[in-house]
Formats: structure tokens, sequence, C-alpha cells
């Protein structure tokens, strides 16, 4: 299979050039771009990204996970994800993203939603 090769996000300089990414990386990149980005923040791409859930009254994680598992599944091909999402010891939502490229289990990405 071909390399894949890309620009690296978030975006940073190297050796005077943007940095590159390549095959899994390229894939990490790609979900913290669609976790990071908000619907409308693309124009040409209007549905891109997943809404900003941190100012939920009451986080109901189950429904912040399928969210974020739709979104991800949307918009990253050819990946497995599981996403699953729990209370902190300090009250905030913790998502956790299980995703699998080629059959390889990749580490987990987490990320806390916190005021």
């Amino acid at each position: 299979m071909a390399t894949q090769r890309g620009i690296a996000y978030p975006l940073q300089i190297e050796n005077g050039t943007l940095k590159l990414a390549e095959d899994v990386e390229l894939t990490r990149c790609h979900i913290l771009s669609v976790l990071e980005t908000e619907p409308l923040e693309r124009i040409m791409q209007p549905q891109y990204g997943t809404p900003d859930l941190l100012f939920n009254a009451v986080p109901d994680v189950h429904l912040t996970a399928q969210t974020v598992r739709q979104a991800l599944e949307r918009e990253v091909s050819n990946i497995e994800f599981n996403v699953t999402g729990r209370i902190g010891e300090n009250g905030a939502a913790i998502v956790s993203i299980y995703w699998t490229v080629n059959g390889l289990p990749q580490p987990p990405l987490n990320f806390q939603l916190a005021n």
C-alpha cells in the first residue's frame, strides 16, 4: 500500500516548511481536526466537525460519545471507532476514542470536557 502523506494538524513549521504527517499519524491528525472543528467553521464543508459540547449543563456522556463517534465515522474513512464516555472524579466528562487502522489497534485518544 502506498504511503499517505499530508499536512500535520495542528499546523507546525519544520525546516522552513509545513510539517507533514504520514499514514497512521496522518489519520490521528485528521481525528484531532474533526474533534477541534465546530460545524459551520468550514464554509465549503458546513457539517465537518463536532459541536461544542463543553458548555452542556449536565453532560450526557453516552450522547456525547455517540455524537463524537458519528462525526468521526462521517469524516474519517476506513477506520473502526469505539467511543466511550464517563464522568471523572472532578465531575468533568471524559471521552475516550479507541481506533483501529487496518486491524491494528492504535493508542486511544482521551479528552476531557471541563470549564
